[in-house]
């Protein structure tokens, strides 16, 4: 009688157990389908417009940087998985700032080697018929590319505000390229400029693995995840 007794109440409190962990499941499953549809997914649109802003040396202005923040204060970072947490967080809080402060200075520094470069190399104030040349990307390319800069051979050239003055391309450097390659090289020596390479490759670096990360939480199976979550919490 007394084994009928504790087997039924052993049958009783497991049945009872199972249902609890069943509900906590569906809860937490719910909480993490919120997340992502509300959070994350948001994220990942965020970084993955920010990566062609990156590449065209243009200011990051598609993130919320805030976000982080309000993510923090409601205690929601600890729900994002731990890779995701911490890139996000540098991202957010360290690359993107950073990266902000150094285009403002960088757009400083390419404005004073272009007037250098029209008062060595110019002559005539330039009309609205030469257009502007791209020399940011010019001069904060890594490499020395002159592709960028579409002169016409033996044409009018634009500098930065001036006209080239032809006169003064006699003397060395005395052709397209090597004129090219002393304006690239000036801004090349730049604390600002090289600062600015430097942030725009960890920037970039960061949001691809960022988007690598937010793909596999997005689309990653919520039990896996969560056995993996007990297991970092076991002793």
């Amino acid at each position: 009688m007394v084994i009928h007794i504790v087997s039924y109440v052993l049958t009783f409190i497991g049945g009872v157990l199972s249902k609890w962990f069943q509900g906590l499941l569906q809860d937490r499953k719910k909480e993490w389908d919120s997340l992502k549809e509300e959070t994350l997914r948001p994220i990942r649109v965020q970084v993955y417009n920010a990566v062609p802003q990156l590449q065209q040396n243009a200011r990051v202005n598609c993130v919320d940087l805030q976000l982080w923040d309000r993510l923090v204060a409601a205690s929601k970072d600890r729900e994002v998985p731990d890779d995701l947490r911490t890139v996000l967080r540098r991202l957010y809080v360290t690359d993107i700032p950073a990266h902000t402060r150094a285009w403002f200075a960088v757009n400083e520094e390419v404005n004073r080697v272009m007037v250098m470069a029209d008062v060595e190399l110019g002559g005539n104030h330039a009309g609205a018929d030469l257009p502007a040349q791209p020399w940011g990307n010019f001069l904060l390319s890594d490499t020395f590319d002159p592709s960028l800069i579409s002169w016409s051979t033996g044409g009018r050239a634009r500098l930065w505000n001036m006209e080239l003055d032809r006169m003064k391309f006699i003397a060395p450097p005395a052709t397209r390229e090597e004129l090219l390659r002393k304006i690239w090289t000036e801004g090349n020596g730049r604390l600002p400029i090289q600062q600015f390479r430097k942030l725009r490759a960890e920037c970039l670096t960061d949001a691809r693995v960022c988007l690598q990360l937010l793909d596999a939480a997005l689309e990653g199976n919520f039990f896996i995840r969560m056995s993996r979550s007990l297991h970092r919490k076991l002793p």
